[in-house]
């Protein structure tokens, strides 16, 4: 049998490839130029604190509270 040869879908992942990496660059960008709000951060992680269960000084919910 014959080998295909290995060009036809290169270009268009080079593509992807590259478009994927601008993406990242300029979100990267965004990221390092953005104002950090020590309010808004608080509250941010207050709420993922209380969303994964865990209470101000260090106490859980008990286990039967689902």
């Amino acid at each position: 049998m014959a080998k295909k040869k290995g060009g036809g879908g290169d270009g268009s992942r080079i593509m992807f490839v590259s478009l994927f990496m601008i993406l990242l660059a300029f979100f990267i960008l965004l990221n390092s130029i953005a104002t950090i709000q020590e309010q808004r951060k608080k509250e941010a992680l207050e709420s993922l604190g209380g969303a994964f269960g865990q209470l101000p000084a260090g106490r859980s919910r008990s286990p039967g509270f689902f």
